[in-house]
């Protein structure tokens, strides 16, 4: 069972350890030298420890939490009695592996472990792996096609399906619709279109490529981050994974693309990559 929180949310959230003997300073320590992860406060059912202090915080009882925002809460059961303590807490409105967990399975396990399969891992984008390298193509006014919630540049407009394909940051979308008609934008206005992964999955390659060079001004960049076919298919048998089912062509890649695009004039090739984060290549066409 994975917890439901990322790490990034955990590290945010008020981190309160159940329990103040020995079990206590050994995930406090481990906590702290692992994942630079800090208490807040402990509690404990003897409510003769209530209002001491242990490892320099504040001991609460239980009742404690009901003065707290639940959500905003992370426990921690450093506790052999972790069943009964378990049961305590979900009897308080409280979900085991949403707002507690078992401190010590952690102890029991190695770093590496833990934050690749204890934690649910950080979802990123396939723009972020890129966005240092092809961020400079697109400057001034433009917009980005299918932008699953985190564009390559904080000023483009976000265009994306009315109900995102993927979603990984909560950057707000401007523009809801179909990648092959960009109804809102006249001929030759803005500066740059970059899209990533988004153009494998259409029939008609060249046309769509053809829409979104439409709308980009002489001398603007069509910027594009895309899986090569086999590679990625290659990739998904070495993980297990299915290969995802909505990618068109089962050549899909650079060459493919370029021969494609060849039949369009008044464009040239000003960047291209290949091999690129594993099974992608990268393609900048400037308008002339």
């Amino acid at each position: 069972m994975k917890v439901t929180k990322t790490f990034s949310q955990i590290k945010a959230a008020n981190i309160v350890i159940f329990g103040t003997g020995a079990a206590s300073s050994n995930v406090i320590s481990f906590m702290k030298n692992h994942f630079e992860l800090e208490a807040s406060a402990f509690l404990d059912n003897d409510r003769s420890k209530s209002g001491s202090v242990f490892q320099g915080k504040s001991v609460y009882h239980p009742d404690w939490i009901a003065k707290q925002s639940v959500n905003d809460l992370f426990i921690v059961v450093a506790s052999s009695y972790y069943t009964e303590i378990s049961k305590q807490l979900s009897e308080m409105g409280m979900a085991e592996y949403t707002h507690f967990v078992n401190g010590l399975e952690w102890t029991k396990s190695f770093e590496k472990m833990i934050l690749s399969a204890y934690f649910e891992p950080e979802k990123k984008s396939e723009t972020s792996k890129v966005r240092e390298r092809l961020a400079v193509f697109c400057t001034g006014d433009g917009m980005d096609v299918g932008y699953g919630g985190d564009p390559i540049h904080e000023s483009a407009i976000c265009m994306d399906l009315p109900k995102k394909y993927a979603s990984y940051l909560n950057h707000p979308q401007h523009l809801s619709g179909d990648a092959t008609n960009l109804r809102w934008f006249r001929d030759g206005v803005l500066d740059f279109v970059y899209s990533s992964h988004v153009l494998e999955d259409f029939e008609d390659t060249l046309s769509v490529a053809r829409e979104w060079l439409r709308v980009v001004k002489p001398g603007g960049h069509l910027v594009l981050f895309l899986p090569d076919e086999q590679t990625y298919r290659n990739y998904c048998v070495s993980q297990g994974k299915q290969p995802n089912q909505h990618h068109i062509h089962e050549h899909f890649g650079l060459a493919f693309l370029k021969d494609k695009l060849s039949e369009l004039d008044g464009i040239e090739f000003i960047h291209e990559a290949f091999p690129v984060e594993i099974y992608s290549f990268e393609l900048v066409i400037r308008k002339l």
